[in-house]
């Protein structure tokens, strides 16, 4: 994603983000542009900085909310 987008998707999610959607976020691979990640344990919210100057801020939902939210992609077993 372009930074630009990671806002919009932060934004729609009204700075509350678990699960995939998490992951979608910090994800390195798919947001090269990335290049600062701070985890603050003692309020669970992520800081985010980027090399096209972007900063970002959010709260991260715990892993049982983002499941009921159905934020979390279930693996089936064989």
């Amino acid at each position: 994603m372009y930074s630009n987008e990671i806002a919009n998707y932060i934004n729609e999610r009204n700075y509350l983000l678990g699960g995939d959607d998490l992951n979608n976020v910090i994800d390195i691979n798919k947001n090269p542009q990335i290049n600062r990640i701070i985890y603050h344990p003692f309020d669970m919210s992520y800081y985010i900085a980027t090399n096209d100057n972007y900063e970002f801020n959010f709260k991260v939902i715990p892993y049982e909310e983002a499941k009921i939210k159905k934020l979390v992609r279930e693996i089936k077993k064989n």
